[in-house]
């Protein structure tokens, strides 16, 4: 073996390498827990007398589940989904951050930020310390009226949610997502060759296309 083709295997083992150790296992919201929370947060608001919408996202932000009560306003839906929206981004209450900004002139620019809304009512739902998604509500008279129902209806999913902590996968409640951080073309030498079990592999289309580079943590 010349002294090129050495350096080339040597190449290719050790990006081969470096781009394995950049999947991740993460937690996250699923469907079951997701509902679960969206229907707590509107009872927890009718019970006070509030019309509300509860959007509940992932820990990607993306929408896992809504619900809007009979007479809540067309615009709650909205309100509701960017607050939860803020929250799991921020991995804050969106209470907590508005507050901040009123005190801090330069955190008011977070409202320049696409999707985000800095008023009470989102509010991040954790496993341990972790951020596997949150909750946004968006109809009662005050952010911090919203915040107390979004907090009512993370603490009725309290053992849940110790449970994912403890490492049990309830059914439903959670799902697994492995995500690959490296921007390694598919079709790049090297790069090794999916097994029965594995995922099929990209389409030509997309085979140069970054594998979940844009996925947030």
């Amino acid at each position: 073996m010349n002294k090129l083709s050495i350096l080339a295997a040597t190449f290719v083992l050790t990006t081969a390498g470096a781009a394995q150790a950049q999947v991740l296992s993460q937690r996250t919201l699923g469907l079951e827990l997701a509902n679960r929370l969206a229907a707590d947060a509107v009872q927890a608001c009718a019970e006070k007398g509030y019309a509300v919408s509860a959007t509940v996202v992932d820990r990607a932000g993306i929408v896992r589940a809504v619900q809007r009560a009979d007479n809540a306003g067309p615009h709650t839906l909205a309100a509701s989904q960017q607050k939860a929206f803020t929250s799991a981004s921020a991995r804050n209450a969106t209470q907590a951050m508005m507050e901040a900004a009123q005190k801090n002139p330069g955190a008011a620019n977070l409202t320049d930020i696409p999707g985000f809304l800095l008023l009470g009512g989102g509010v991040p739902v954790r496993v341990g310390d972790e951020v596997i998604g949150a909750i946004g509500i968006g109809g009662a008279p005050g952010g911090h009226l919203d915040e107390q129902c979004a907090l009512a209806a993370v603490a009725a999913s309290a053992e849940l949610l110790k449970q994912g902590r403890n490492g049990l996968q309830a059914s439903g409640g959670f799902e697994r997502h492995e995500s690959v951080r490296s921007c390694w073309p598919a079709d790049r030498p090297g790069r090794e060759a999916p097994d029965d079990d594995a995922p099929s592999a990209p389409s030509p289309a997309r085979s140069r296309r970054c594998q979940g580079c844009g996925d947030p943590r």
